[in-house]
């Protein structure tokens, strides 16, 4: 198996494999609202894919949010996401970026 972070270097980040830590720096800076590392081990806790030595990989994780998005939803007849876990943020407001359906 080739490994992803092989050719990124000192000091860079692969998306692939972050530590819990990184993830919560780079999606607090991405996202505009603060991200912990403890609401990372919630979502850990609940789920949230990580591999084998700890690290996320952001995509994983995205998909793992949406999922519990709707198969959390209480249109879906799914157990609501935990109050404060990254799936429930996400039901939050989401920025603006200048996109709509009109455009």
């Amino acid at each position: 198996m080739v490994d992803p972070t092989a050719n990124l270097g000192p000091g860079r980040l692969s998306p692939t494999a972050l530590s819990l830590a990184d993830a919560a720096r780079l999606l607090s800076a991405a996202g505009g609202q603060a991200i912990t590392v403890a609401m990372l081990q919630a979502d850990v806790v609940a789920g949230a894919p990580t591999s084998t030595d700890g690290t996320i990989n952001l995509v994983h994780y995205a998909a793992w949010l949406v999922r519990q998005s709707v198969v959390g939803s209480p249109e879906s007849g799914g157990t609501p996401p935990t109050p404060g876990s990254a799936a429930q943020r996400s039901r939050l407001q989401t920025p603006d970026y200048g996109l709509s359906d009109a455009d």
